[in-house]
This record gives C-alpha cells, sequence and structure tokens, in this order.
C-alpha cells in the first residue's frame, strides 16, 4: 500500500512539472529561453522537496515561528550585502493588510531587481548554506528550504516573465515597483509595494480576506 502511494505522489509531482514547464515555455522571454529552459531543473531532488512542502502547505498553511525566522534570516543577510529587496506577493499582501503573515498561505516571498542577481549568488547563497538553507534555482529565481518551509525570490527583470505576475510579462508589473512604503514590522524595516501593486495582482478587493484557502496568495 504504501509504495502504491509514493507512486501516486511522484506521478502527480511529474504530471505538476510537466505542465508547469509547458506553461513557462509559452513565455518569449530571450533570457529565460537561452539559459534557464532546461526541463530537468523541474524534476531535480530540491524542487521535488519544495513542490511537496507546498502541497502539504497549501493544505495545512504557513509554520508562522519558523517563516518569522526564516524571514529575519533572509532580512539580515541581503542587507549585508546591501541588496535593495521587498516583501511581495501574499507575504507582502498580509503584513501590509493584516500586520502579520496570512494564515492559509504557503511560502513567503521576497523580490529584488536582477541587478543584484550576482550579488547574491556570490556572496548571499554561501550564507544561506551556512546557516544550512537547502538552495534550489527555477530558471531565473530561486529558493530556499527550512525546516518544512520555504522562501521563493522572484528576480525581476526587464522583458522577462514574472513569478509574481503569474508568470507574464515583468514589464507590466514594473510600474508597480517604482516606491515602496517602509513599514516597521517584528522590529525590522520592511519594503512593502504600494496599494496599486496589489489592486493589480489581486484586485480592488483585495484588503478583502478570501474565505477558503488559495495556492499563491
Amino acid at each position: 500500500m504504501k509504495i502504491i502511494i509514493i507512486y501516486i505522489v511522484i506521478f502527480i509531482l511529474v504530471l505538476y512539472c510537466i505542465s508547469l514547464y509547458i506553461h513557462l515555455g509559452k513565455s518569449k522571454s530571450e533570457y529565460r529561453s537561452k539559459h534557464y529552459y532546461k526541463f530537468y531543473d523541474l524534476l531535480n531532488p530540491i524542487y521535488l522537496y519544495k513542490i511537496t512542502i507546498k502541497l502539504y502547505r497549501y493544505i495545512n498553511g504557513l509554520n508562522k515561528d519558523t517563516s518569522y525566522k526564516i524571514m529575519d534570516d533572509v532580512h539580515e543577510i541581503l542587507n549585508k550585502y546591501k541588496i535593495y529587496f521587498w516583501l511581495s506577493e501574499g507575504t507582502a499582501l498580509g503584513i501590509f493588510r493584516n500586520n502579520d503573515l496570512i494564515d492559509y498561505d504557503d511560502d513567503v516571498d521576497f523580490s529584488f531587481m536582477g541587478i543584484y542577481n550576482g550579488t547574491f549568488e556570490k556572496y548571499c547563497i554561501p550564507e544561506f548554506r551556512n546557516k544550512g538553507y537547502l538552495v534550489g534555482k527555477l530558471y531565473n529565481s530561486y529558493y530556499i528550504i527550512k525546516n518544512g518551509m520555504f522562501v521563493d525570490f522572484d528576480i525581476i527583470y526587464k522583458n522577462d516573465i514574472c513569478l509574481a505576475n503569474n508568470n507574464n510579462s515583468t514589464n507590466e508589473i514594473i510600474p508597480y515597483l517604482q516606491e515602496f512604503y517602509k513599514i516597521i514590522w517584528r522590529n525590522k524595516i520592511w519594503n512593502i509595494p504600494k496599494e496599486e501593486y496589489f489592486i493589480y495582482l489581486y484586485g480592488k478587493n483585495y484588503m478583502i480576506p478570501l474565505k477558503h484557502k488559495k495556492p499563491d496568495i
């Protein structure tokens, strides 16, 4: 029985990876098509582990205590190397709207512009590994995993596609990433996009919490 369950889980994960690859493959991004369109990126063990965590968190919600600790580590390391970053997607929405993470979210989201990618790869990734994080990359976006939670880093390039924008063009979302609020939360300063960003991603009713779990909000 256990073997059958394992095979079913693997089959679902493979289907998910194939569907994701097909979806991202529709992009006209020259950057990703030249450097990051490798199907085996979707089948590496770290990525499959991440998807397993995502499915679990989709059902059970965040572990907030773990998320807070991971966010503190990210805040410390990115600031150490002077990477200008902001909280994005559901993470930003939760803190902007509720002054906390959203209970039914499944990950933590950070973003920064592509000009910082070299610094991130050279200095930040070794620091995360030294702190016990698994580090993975899908196309030009990184993620880190620790204690059953993960953080996505959505790295924004012009003329690319954007995870925060449902894999649509970064050119559509960049106008909403020009100015940020500075919010003090848990004794640290965080950059948060302004209201137009949330309206663009979630609609005019972004301040009304959803009653049901959603995978990416």
